[in-house]
């Protein structure tokens, strides 16, 4: 099994190192591995809820709404719960322009 480091997730997921370790500090994704020196380590499982956290954060549910439900989804419903989430926020924006052309007019 391959194991990635704080830094190597923060690259690979465009995340931030500080992102990580606050995850890990309030247990939201705890890595699998800490070597003696804490260093954090990573597995690919790791890496799959990091993204779907990723993909929640992005329809601005908070992270305590995350934290209880994250487990329970696949990431096919991460995925359906964030297009849901895009599809209102495309719905607002339309609304938006609508009432501004609106004024404009």
């Amino acid at each position: 099994m391959d194991y990635f480091t704080t830094g190597e997730v923060a690259k690979r997921l465009n995340m931030s190192v500080r992102t990580l370790r606050y995850y890990d500090q309030i247990n939201l994704v705890v890595p699998t591995l800490k070597d003696e020196n804490g260093k954090r380590f990573y597995s690919e499982n790791d890496l799959l809820l990091l993204q779907k956290i990723s993909l929640l954060t992005e329809t601005s549910m908070p992270l305590k709404d995350i934290e209880q439900i994250i487990n329970d989804l696949s990431i096919e419903k991460v995925l359906t719960v964030h297009k849901m989430q895009l599809e209102t926020d495309r719905k607002a924006l339309e609304q938006s322009l609508l009432h501004t052309q609106t004024l404009t007019s």
